[in-house]
């Protein structure tokens, strides 16, 4: 599914389908930061790895390690290895999936309604 995800004014994330309407609405209501990916994902999985990786390539010191360790991952903060499963998982509450995503495995779930009576 092709997708856009759109940085909210406290960089969080936001996923769109590409083209959505709301998208082209957040940037001129400011909303939205900017659009930092898009691209073609299977899975919420795949969106929240590309985010994820997106952040670590703006922080990591040890490009070359990396390189040669694709397994590992340094995080931003502490510098301790992880992996990516870990991150992911991590990060994962904080990724907002919109409606339009819908058709993606894993992506937008509709809120359970908390009402009791």
């Amino acid at each position: 599914m092709k997708l856009q995800i759109a940085a909210t004014g406290s960089n969080d994330p936001e996923v769109h389908a590409a083209g959505c309407t709301d998208i082209q609405r957040g940037l001129r209501t400011r909303k939205y930061q900017d659009v930092r990916l898009t691209g073609d994902y299977d899975t919420a999985y795949a969106v929240v790895l590309d985010w994820w990786q997106d952040i670590i390539a703006e922080r990591i010191e040890d490009a070359q390690y990396l390189h040669d360790h694709p397994e590992a991952r340094l995080t931003g903060d502490t510098g301790e290895l992880t992996t990516e499963a870990a991150e992911v998982r991590d990060l994962a509450p904080y990724v907002k999936f919109l409606p339009c995503t819908k058709g993606l495995p894993g992506g937008f779930r509709p809120s359970k309604s908390t009402s009791s009576r």
